[in-house]
């Protein structure tokens, strides 16, 4: 994994850890009822000297809980987390199902192509 990874990863897992879920890239193997996955993309961004600059992240953060439970606040909470550590303001999805409560925040991030961990 490189040093940009694994730093976009702590971000996102920073931003999170307070609303006292776990939080993991990717797939919880754990098979939480409740949990927070993240995942993204990268795509080059602000071209010049024909290389990019950036990177921008396509980041979906998805949030599991009990169908039957009341998840409005915690879905606020994770909004207002990923803005306070300076992501986008995240699109909300649905994509709950008979057996979990299922949302997906889309936000993006922006990271320099030559950063290093931190």
């Amino acid at each position: 994994m490189t040093a940009q990874k694994e730093t976009l990863n702590r971000r996102i897992i920073g931003a999170l850890q307070g609303l006292k879920l776990p939080v993991v890239p990717q797939v919880d193997t754990k098979h939480r009822e409740k949990c927070i996955t993240f995942n993204y993309d990268e795509i080059p961004f602000q071209f010049a000297g024909n290389r990019p600059s950036w990177y921008k992240a396509l980041i979906q953060v998805h949030l599991l809980y009990p169908v039957g439970e009341n998840s409005i606040v915690i879905r606020r909470s994770v909004l207002s987390a990923l803005t306070k550590a300076g992501f986008s303001w995240p699109e909300l999805i649905d994509a709950s199902d008979e057996d979990t409560q299922h949302f997906i925040f889309e936000t993006e991030a922006i990271t320099p192509i030559e950063e290093t961990g931190g």
